[in-house]
């Protein structure tokens, strides 16, 4: 994974601000509200209804968003690293649910690959001169 060849951070340093808004909250900005609002998925969703709605009702702008389930699991990835979203408690929950959920909507199964590596790529060159 690219952080952890090339970055100077550890997991936790890289997570940390995405773990204090999930656990904490942030102000629900304009924005948020009405592509809640507007959104046609959360309309079919329980549970993406139980996660961005409360009791029941569309956050307005300013009302606190908390995700507990989301801190809960950027705190296991930036404590395991990579290997939790792949192996972990975090991979065994997602199997379970796309699981359940497969069931539920009687779909078939889709063949998934790990994406252990990422393609390495030399960026794009040049050899135009500024005018």
């Amino acid at each position: 994974m690219a952080v952890t060849k090339y970055g100077k951070r550890t997991w936790a340093e890289n997570m940390a601000p995405a773990l204090e808004l999930a656990s904490k909250g942030f102000p629900v900005s304009y924005a948020l509200a009405e592509g809640l609002k507007g959104s046609k998925s959360l309309a079919t969703s329980p549970e993406s209804k139980r996660i961005f709605q409360k009791n029941g009702a569309f956050y307005d702008v300013g009302d606190t968003l908390v995700q507990p389930e989301l801190a809960q699991t950027l705190e296991r990835i930036s404590k395991n690293g990579p290997s939790e979203f792949y192996e972990g408690e975090t991979a065994k929950r997602f199997a379970a649910r796309d699981g359940e959920a497969r069931r539920r909507d009687h779909a078939s199964p889709i063949s998934r690959t790990t994406r252990r590596s990422s393609a390495r790529r030399s960026p794009a060159t040049t050899t135009a001169t500024p005018s």
